[in-house]
C-alpha cells in the first residue's frame, strides 16, 4: 500500500513513473490483492487508482508541454486503433453478442489506458530514459513483494494466490513482468553511471529470473533470455 501510494505521488508529477506504474499495472494488482482484502473484494479498485494517476499525469501534461500531441499519430498508432475497430465492428455479426460484448465492454477502460493515454505520456528521448529507470526501480520491489510475500504459494508449479475457491491468479502477468524485468535491467544503462544504479540493475537481472521462473510462465522465460543475450 505504501508503495503504490509513493508510486501514484510520483506519477502525479512525473510521467515517467505513470508510463511504469500502467506497464507494471496486472502485477502490482495481484501483489495487492495478496496484502489487503478490500482489493479482492473490488477486483478492479487497484486498475482505477493506477488509472486515474496515468489520467491525471497526462492531462497535466497537455497542460503544460507546448505540442503535446506531436508524434502521438504514429503509423503503429494508427494501425492499432484500426485493428481494434476492426474487432469491435464484428460485433455486428457474430452469433455470441452478449458474450462478445461483454468482453469487448470489460476491455474498453485497458483500450482507453494503453492505446489512448499510454503514449501520451511519452514526449520525447528523455522521458523514455527517466521511464526505462522508473520501470527497472518500480518493478524490481514488485518481484520483490510478490517473492516475499506468503499469500504466493505454488500450484502445479506456477506461482499465485487464490481469489477465491475456484479462481486463482495469472501466473503469466507476473511472467511478463518478471521478464521485463530481466530486459530492462540487463540493457538498460541508463544516464547514471553510479555504482548505486549497477547494483540496482544486478538486482533486477537476478529478481526477475526468479519470479519468471517461480511464475512458470515458459514462454516469457524463453524469450526474456534469449532478448537479454
Amino acid at each position: 500500500l505504501i508503495l503504490l501510494f509513493v508510486a501514484c505521488l510520483l506519477a502525479m508529477t512525473r510521467e515517467s513513473w505513470a508510463l511504469a506504474l500502467i506497464t507494471a499495472m496486472f502485477a502490482f494488482e495481484q501483489v495487492l490483492q495478496a496484502s489487503l482484502p478490500i482489493f479482492t473484494q473490488i477486483p478492479a479498485l487497484g486498475n482505477i487508482i493506477i488509472g486515474t494517476a496515468a489520467v491525471a499525469a497526462a492531462f497535466r501534461i497537455v497542460q503544460v508541454t507546448p505540442r503535446p500531441f506531436e508524434g502521438y499519430f504514429t503509423q503503429a498508432w494508427i494501425c492499432c486503433v484500426a485493428l481494434c475497430c476492426v474487432a469491435a465492428l464484428s460485433l455486428l455479426w457474430t452469433p455470441s453478442f452478449g458474450t462478445a460484448w461483454a468482453l469487448t465492454r470489460w476491455g474498453l477502460p485497458y483500450f482507453v489506458l494503453f492505446i489512448l493515454v499510454g503514449p501520451i505520456l511519452i514526449t520525447d528521448r528523455e522521458s523514455v530514459s527517466k521511464f526505462l529507470t522508473a520501470f527497472v526501480l518500480l518493478g524490481t520491489a514488485i518481484t520483490f513483494l510478490i517473492v516475499l510475500n506468503p499469500q504466493f504459494t505454488l500450484f502445479r508449479g506456477r506461482l499465485g494466490i487464490n481469489l477465491d475457491a475456484l479462481v486463482r491468479s495469472n501466473p503469466l502477468a507476473m511472467g511478463e513482468l518478471a521478464g521485463c524485468v530481466m530486459i530492462v535491467g540487463a540493457l538498460w544503462r541508463g544516464t547514471r553511471g553510479t555504482a548505486a544504479f549497477v547494483v540496482i540493475r544486478v538486482i533486477a537481472v537476478i529478481a526477475g529470473a526468479v519470479l519468471c521462473f517461480q511464475s512458470g510462465s515458459r514462454g516469457q522465460i524463453i524469450f526474456a533470455v534469449l532478448i537479454t543475450v
